[in-house]
């Protein structure tokens, strides 16, 4: 099983509890055979990727500055192209 956690934040920044249960269920998901990956917004102009906790993370822009509450797919925000692009 293949999965991606897409997520307004991930560590290494402070975040909240739904960031720390992911953290958490990541290592279950992978003991049982599964393969996650994790993509979060960055108030940064690039892309990053990184390895954090034996997680594959993929950092993309977003502008303006994402707001802590979820929209929920209401609109597209600035920047969804280069997730687009990391999903295909």
């Amino acid at each position: 099983m293949k999965t991606i956690q897409a997520v307004a934040r991930y560590f290494p920044e402070k975040c909240g509890g739904i960031h720390i249960h992911l953290s958490e269920l990541l290592p279950v998901l992978k003991s049982l055979g599964g393969e996650s990956k994790v993509a979060a917004s960055q108030d940064l102009p690039n892309e990053d990727h990184y390895t954090y906790r034996d997680t594959e993370v993929y950092r993309y822009p977003v502008f303006p500055q994402p707001k802590s509450e979820p929209n929920h797919g209401a609109i597209a925000h600035g920047g969804f192209d280069h997730f687009a692009r990391w999903l295909t």
